[in-house]
């Protein structure tokens, strides 16, 4: 769920109250990154997947700063052909038009792309998406 959307379910409608808490959050955010913990496993397998020559991108409906910041302490940057956030797409998960705005930047088609997601909404825009799509547990 995006922030405002947050917000606004707590009853928050003014945008400019949206706006400050969510300059807030993003500048509160690094410091929770000490119990930021990389799924392992997975990023060895992306890891693995992109040196046979596939590619590796974050697909997210989160602000591009947050994301930016986690991808920094995790130490994943080399490792990412592409980042799309939520500011690069109309529609939010579980529309899976951000999937399809990646998988048209790199050229393919869902048959050809593997999602891995966390969340229902995530899992539903996979779905939707037409790709094979994986559940990753955290």
């Amino acid at each position: 769920m995006r922030c405002g959307e947050f917000l606004r379910s707590f009853g928050i409608a003014d945008p400019e109250q949206i706006d400050r808490l969510r300059l807030r959050k993003i500048a509160l955010y690094p410091s929770f990154f000490d119990t930021v913990r990389l799924n392992r496993p997975l990023w060895e397998f992306c890891q693995a997947f992109r040196a046979d020559g596939g590619r590796v991108w974050i697909v997210s409906t989160g602000q591009r700063d947050n994301i930016d910041h986690a991808i920094d302490w995790l130490g994943l940057r080399e490792g990412l052909d592409g980042i799309l956030c939520g500011a690069d797409t109309q529609r939010p998960k579980p529309d899976p038009d951000c999937f399809l705005r990646a998988m048209e930047a790199e050229g393919v088609t869902p048959d050809r792309t593997l999602i891995f997601e966390d969340s229902e909404i995530g899992l539903e825009a996979a779905r939707r998406s037409g790709a094979a799509y994986i559940r990753v547990e955290l």
